[in-house]
């Protein structure tokens, strides 16, 4: 089993301690480039809004 992106941040201390969701403590560039080499399928929706 391969470790993910976001266990490997936690691993290496590059999340500071607390609470955070993932937009505040991850590089999302790096993050889905490590995602895309792993073979994860990504996609994405919007919704206009009113």
């Amino acid at each position: 089993m391969e470790i993910t992106p976001g266990a490997q941040s936690l691993g290496r201390k590059e999340i500071p301690p607390g609470v955070w969701g993932p937009e505040e403590c991850l590089d999302t560039k790096h993050f889905f480039a490590e995602m895309k080499k792993r073979h994860f399928r990504i996609t994405m929706q919007t919704e206009e809004g009113i």
